[in-house]
């Protein structure tokens, strides 16, 4: 007979020790995406949502080029941006650095066309980061627990609002946010702490 077992994602460890933002001045906004490049991950809306923006922003973007045509429609939009929004692409990154990076922004953003789970937006909240991300993901109702945003796609608006939203907060807002996001991830590995467990035996 086959024994056969399903399994599912489970996250990485959370950051043992939160530390909060030094510094943001009211009105602007680090904000990093760390996803691949490529149209299920929605690259090009965020540079879409950006040029409605009218906060300083500053854009971090890491992950590998998996569509070169889409890139270069990316990079388009990328130079038609106004002054006040700043985009910057480091390439891609080492799995041992995703949590390094993420811990030196203020927010993650990514409006993905879907996810079962979201490894790096996990990361992104396990590192304290405010999450700006899509609803087609299982990470629901981010504004009533006060660590991000969950948007439909279709309404482009509200990815707009919940930047202007964020730039505006103060470095006490924003850390108040970020030690919840925090915690969120903290909770979610402790309240399934044993079917983690048990799957990581799975590989033993």
């Amino acid at each position: 007979d086959i024994s056969m077992s399903v399994i599912r994602n489970f996250p990485a460890p959370v950051v043992p020790e939160f530390l909060p933002a030094s510094e943001k001045e009211a009105g602007s906004l680090k904000l990093v995406y760390l996803a691949r490049i490529a149209p299920m991950k929605n690259t090009k809306y965020v540079f879409e949502v950006l040029s409605k923006v009218r906060s300083n922003i500053e854009l971090h973007v890491y992950g590998p080029v998996e569509h070169e045509e889409y890139w270069a429609e990316c990079r388009r939009l990328i130079e038609a941006l106004p002054a006040n929004i700043s985009v910057d692409y480091k390439g891609g990154v080492a799995a041992s650095n995703v949590i390094s990076i993420l811990k030196k922004y203020h927010a993650y953003i990514l409006p993905t066309r879907g996810e079962n789970f979201g490894h790096t937006i996990f990361e992104a909240a396990s590192s304290g980061l405010p999450l700006i991300i899509s609803d087609a993901t299982p990470w629901k109702n981010l504004q009533e627990k006060e660590i991000g945003f969950d948007i439909p796609l279709a309404d482009s608006e509200k990815f707009v609002q919940a930047i202007e939203w964020m730039a505006g907060l103060t470095l006490t807002q924003l850390n108040s946010m970020k030690k919840k996001a925090h915690d969120f991830a903290e909770s979610y590995i402790f309240e399934n702490d044993d079917v983690i467990a048990a799957e990581r035996c799975f590989f033993r």
